[in-house]
This record gives structure tokens, C-alpha cells and sequence, in this order.
């Protein structure tokens, strides 16, 4: 692995819900199983923390 581990940032022109919703339906069409969606942001908030939006698919390749 690289420097960044394998994590591939890339700037989207969607709001960052809309983007993982398009990136999920195009995985799945690939057959990538989309085990689970983890919301950062509000996971975050729930223990009085702030982050920016920032959501985490967990796949099966």
C-alpha cells in the first residue's frame, strides 16, 4: 500500500449524501456488496463532537 493506505479521496461535485448514494448504486450494479453505511458526522455528534460530513462505506469486493 501507498502512503495513504488505499483510501482514494476525489473532490465530488454532489453534496456528500447524494455522492455516496450514486457511488452505492454503482457498486452494486458491479456486484460489490455494500455491507454497511456508517454516518461519521452524526455518530460524531452523538458524543458532543463536531466533524464535517463524512460518510463510510464498508464493502466486499
Amino acid at each position: 500500500m501507498n502512503a495513504n493506505n488505499g483510501i482514494i479521496n476525489q473532490i465530488s461535485p454532489y453534496a456528500v449524501t447524494e455522492t455516496i448514494d450514486r457511488f452505492a448504486v454503482i457498486l452494486q450494479a458491479k456486484g460489490v456488496t455494500v455491507f454497511a453505511r456508517i454516518d461519521q458526522q452524526a455518530e460524531a455528534k452523538k458524543v458532543g463532537l463536531g466533524l464535517p460530513p463524512t460518510q463510510l462505506l464498508l464493502l466486499k469486493l
